[in-house]
């Protein structure tokens, strides 16, 4: 019984697609303890205590607002990329106007807005972005009367493992039937 469920489970999990683990952010993590690899505009600062899984994460505390901005080149056009990091709120504020959000290729990336929201600890955000030229801009912008600190950011290429062909298929299954086969038999 429990092979039959391997069996049928195996193509399933032949097909799942998962993350390569070359992360294209330059200091995604602020542990430079400065905003090396980002260009800046308007007011955003990196603070040494308030860092997701480490000492560093960036800031933006300011009413008039800030961005840091990536330009990534080496894109392939057509692949999707894996976009994660983690935001905080603390929302200081009361009555006021805040907000933040994630552009990807000048755009803002739909989900990624947050605004005039209850202080939230730091929550993963993933994203699926599609490469439509050899270079992007990622960008994160905030302003606030309280604070969104951001960390971690992470921008992996989705790959897909590759199908096998048939008679990789025949030979695995094959050898499956054969331990199965063994099993009974010694089962009897």
């Amino acid at each position: 019984m429990k092979l039959k469920k391997m069996l049928l489970a195996l193509p399933f999990a032949l097909s799942l697609s998962f993350s390569a683990h070359a992360n294209l952010i330059t200091n995604g993590d602020f542990e430079t303890g400065d905003l090396t690899g980002w260009g800046v505009s308007g007011l955003t600062q990196v603070y040494s205590t308030i860092g997701h899984n480490s000492n560093y994460g960036n800031g933006f505390d300011t009413t008039i607002g800030g961005t840091i901005q990536q330009t990534l080149s080496g894109l392939t056009v057509g692949k999707t990329y894996k976009l994660d990091y983690w935001l905080r709120n603390d929302n200081f504020g009361t009555g006021s106007s805040y907000n933040f959000q994630a552009s990807w290729a000048g755009s803002v990336i739909s989900g990624s807005e947050v605004g005039n929201v209850a202080a939230f600890a730091y929550t993963l955000q993933s994203f699926n972005l599609i490469a439509f030229s050899n270079s992007a801009v990622l960008a994160f912008s905030g302003t606030s009367q309280g604070a969104f600190y951001l960390d971690d950011v992470s921008l992996d290429e989705v790959t897909t493992p590759p199908v096998p062909e048939a008679p990789e298929w025949l030979l695995t299954l094959s050898g499956l039937s054969a331990l199965a086969f063994a099993k009974k038999r010694k089962a009897a």
